[in-house]
């Protein structure tokens, strides 16, 4: 059985959304992503992927580095793949440093197919059917990037934080 594979990015045209700033105590960034993600995507532990974290305390300023994942799966098509990646630096003395945030948001569906007609009935079926549902869900998937963003810039105090709205699923 094969499959037909269409990857949407969130942030189109580009691909990932670039935060750059410069603040105290940037590596606290390593415990308040995880909890960010899993609060604002509405997803428990076993859907966050925490891939890398590394640091160089060999050094001054000290360097850090981290990676998370999470999954969001929409229907039985189609999953939400979100993913923060941090670089930054902070003095050892006063704790002040940079670090930018990279933001990258994908929609992967994925539908099986056996023969070329199958795959003809998929192509219209995503094309006249599922496509509306397919943008529906990178538009709240935006929303939830422009709330991590929001709520990221709030941990360091460059916006006022926005009051927590009931989203519907």
């Amino acid at each position: 059985m094969s499959e037909w594979k269409i990857v949407d990015d969130v942030f189109v045209p580009e691909y990932l959304k670039t935060i750059t700033i410069t603040v105290p105590n940037p590596a606290r960034l390593i415990s308040e992503i995880p909890k960010m993600m899993v609060e604002i995507f509405r997803k428990t532990g076993p859907d966050l992927y925490e891939d890398i974290i590394k640091w160089d305390v060999s050094d001054d300023p000290v360097d850090f580095y981290g990676t998370w994942r999470i999954r969001d799966v929409k229907d039985a098509r189609s999953t939400m793949w979100g993913t923060v990646i941090i670089h930054g630096k902070q003095n050892k003395k006063d704790k002040s440093g940079n670090v930018t945030i990279w933001l990258r948001g994908s929609l992967i569906t994925k539908i099986p197919y056996n023969t070329p007609i199958d795959k003809s009935i998929a192509w219209v079926y995503t094309k006249f059917f599922y496509a509306e549902r397919r943008r529906a869900y990178l538009a709240k998937a935006k929303e939830h990037f422009d709330r991590l963003e929001n709520e990221l810039r709030a941990t360091f105090g460059l916006v006022q934080r926005i009051p927590k709205v009931e989203m519907a699923s």
